[in-house]
């Protein structure tokens, strides 16, 4: 008798461990995926971040650019293609990156006489999956109010970040930006890189 009681609490206490497993299982993956997402993403950013400030402060020191079609000069501007890939490493810069440069002059309106940042000659250049980007692309909102004559390198880095399948309903549902966005401003310190110039023949 003493048997059979014992076995039944057996099968009985196996049961609720084996009942607990199932319900705490998953959640423990879920949030252990969630955990790793959130790595991902903060990774991504990081990286989304030091390719704009890198570049902006790598063109900040040129003294003239050129749009030279080899990229074989260092002042060639298609250089930065490959110094992006470089910076987004590990992540896909040409499936899932943008970074686009642009440099903007203070111009002044002849009618009004107000001053307003413009894009340069030949400016701005795209590289990456350049159907990325959010709205605010090429915007001047948080620059410093420009002066006549004044040049600033504004760079933007995009990158599509793509969250687990488990954890992409829950990130949307929270507001998360699958879109990571940087921009980097810095002054050109030698010539004023207005004009995108055509390569030297």
């Amino acid at each position: 008798m003493e048997s059979r009681t014992n076995d039944s609490l057996l099968r009985s206490s196996r049961g609720s461990a084996a009942l607990e497993a199932a319900i705490i299982l998953p959640l423990f993956i879920f949030f252990l995926l969630g955990t790793i997402d959130l790595y991902l993403h903060f990774r991504a950013q990081s990286q989304v971040d030091r390719a704009a400030s890198s570049v902006a402060h790598s063109l900040s020191m040129q003294r003239e650019i050129f749009s030279e079609p080899d990229c074989a000069a260092s002042n060639a501007i298609c250089v930065y293609e490959t110094i992006a890939a470089d910076l987004y490493q590990p992540l896909r810069f040409s499936k899932d990156g943008r970074l686009t440069i642009t440099v903007l002059v203070g111009g002044q309106d002849q009618h009004t006489s107000a001053v307003r940042w413009e894009a340069g000659d030949g400016w701005p250049v795209d590289y990456g999956n350049t159907s990325i980007g959010p709205a605010r692309l090429g915007s001047a909102d948080s620059l410093p109010p420009p002066r006549a004559g004044d040049t600033v390198i504004l760079v933007e880095a995009m990158y599509r970040h793509e969250p687990f399948a488990l954890s992409s309903g829950f990130w949307k549902t929270l507001g998360g930006d699958l879109t990571l966005y940087s921009r980097a401003v810095a002054r050109p310190r030698y010539g004023d890189l207005s004009s995108l110039e055509p390569a030297d023949d």
